[in-house]
């Protein structure tokens, strides 16, 4: 595990060292909404995350975020669950604001889901309303899947460009 880390830090500072690349910062949170069995056991959550956008081309960005999201059991006793994500992916502007996003990584359970790792990844579409300096508000709304779970997230987000 400190191996992955290391790898994808060491990733992030290469991919940082080519100059004259835009990078932008989003900080976004949402409602997670719990599908299939999942929904049986637990309530809609919330998440809280922050991406790394780092231009690779026209339009197409690498994509790294980490964050967590988090959900209470329906019934008595009321316990809680979480999953805390590290994902890498591309994010691709298909016209003006709107955009495609996939990404896929790393899920280290927390509470209920045991303190386990693993396999995660999301896809879905979002819009920027960008701003004069490029960044702005966003809106997306994504597929998830791990952890054996299926949960559907409606985020709401700022991006700065950095």
């Amino acid at each position: 595990m400190k191996h992955l880390f290391l790898v994808c830090f060491l990733s992030i500072i290469l991919i940082k060292s080519h100059a004259q690349r835009q990078n932008s910062l989003k900080i976004h949170g949402g409602a997670e909404f719990t599908s299939g069995f999942f929904a049986d056991g637990y309530e809609a959550g919330w998440g809280i995350y922050v991406t790394d956008y780092i231009e690779v081309n026209k339009g197409g960005n690498i994509v790294l975020s980490t964050g967590g999201a988090f959900w209470n059991s329906k019934g008595e006793p009321i316990s809680k669950a979480g999953i805390w994500l590290t994902r890498f992916g591309y994010r691709q502007f298909v016209i003006s604001g709107l955009y495609l996003q996939s990404d896929a990584g790393l899920g280290i359970g927390l509470k209920n889901f045991t303190g386990s790792t693993r396999f995660v990844f999301g896809v879905g579409p979002g819009y920027l309303i960008k701003n004069k300096t490029g960044g702005g508000f966003d809106i997306s709304v994504r597929y998830n899947r791990g952890f054996n779970r299926t949960w559907f997230g409606l985020g709401v987000g700022y991006q700065f460009n950095l």
